[in-house]
């Protein structure tokens, strides 16, 4: 999120594919924000 915010779209791409890959499930309540950003980052 933090490189994402900071305008880095392909290090924050790498953080959130890496993330849903090792644990699809890590957290509850961040998984679903990092689907949704991996798309948002996807789209650009």
């Amino acid at each position: 999120m933090i490189e994402q915010a900071l305008g880095d779209d392909a290090a924050a791409r790498r953080y959130f594919e890496e993330a849903l890959h090792i644990n699809p499930h890590f957290s509850l309540l961040h998984a679903p924000t990092a689907r949704a950003a991996l798309g948002e980052s996807a789209a650009r």
